[in-house]
């Protein structure tokens, strides 16, 4: 037994010892110009050399046209094309509801009031999947999740979501006002 241990530590302590040995290499430093000029110089002269040197090429920005009566319009229309996309106030978010866990592993994700609230229970979580794919995690108006709320509408096929869309780090968030079975 102490012979495992003394060779376990011995193998351990080797290991260490190798992988902190080794050289160490500095790296180049750079040096220092003092302008413009002797830095194209010595570029010139490392290309008269054949030196492979890293160079960055510098292009001018592209002029934007000046403004008009029609950009502005077209830019306020993208303005209200975005706030309408995100907005679902007036026409619902559709979709249906979907165990999320159930999707990650490959699943359908379909899941029956029942199961859905089981689910919740157990702190898994019910998201609405939109027609186009879309996962939405929704919360409620005071900001508290609404897997519940979602876990009642499972047994519909479509159910809608009045309220607001956004993404919060890449992930999609609907904060609902109200839902119904569609």
């Amino acid at each position: 037994m102490k012979l495992k241990i003394f060779l376990s530590l011995f193998v351990i302590s080797t290991m260490i010892f190798i992988s902190s040995c080794g050289e160490d290499e500095k790296q180049a430093e750079l040096e220092k110009v003092d302008s413009i000029d002797e830095l194209i110089e010595d570029m010139d002269s490392a290309k008269d050399n054949n030196m492979a040197i890293d160079t960055i090429s510098i292009s001018p920005a592209p002029e934007e046209p000046a403004p008009t009566d029609q950009n502005t319009n077209n830019e306020a229309v993208n303005q209200v094309e975005q706030t309408t996309s995100n907005d679902y106030s007036k026409k619902p978010l559709q979709g249906t509801v979907v165990s999320f866990d159930d999707l990650m592993i490959g699943g359908s994700g379909k899941v029956n009031k029942q199961k859905a609230l089981d689910l919740v229970s157990k702190g898994n979580m019910i998201v609405l999947k939109t027609v186009d794919g879309r996962l939405f995690f929704v919360y409620n108006e005071d900001g508290s999740f609404a897997g519940k709320r979602l876990a009642g509408f499972a047994n519909n096929d479509k159910v809608g979501l009045i309220g607001k869309a956004k993404v919060v780090d890449g992930l999609n968030i609907f904060i609902m006002n109200l839902i119904e079975a569609m």
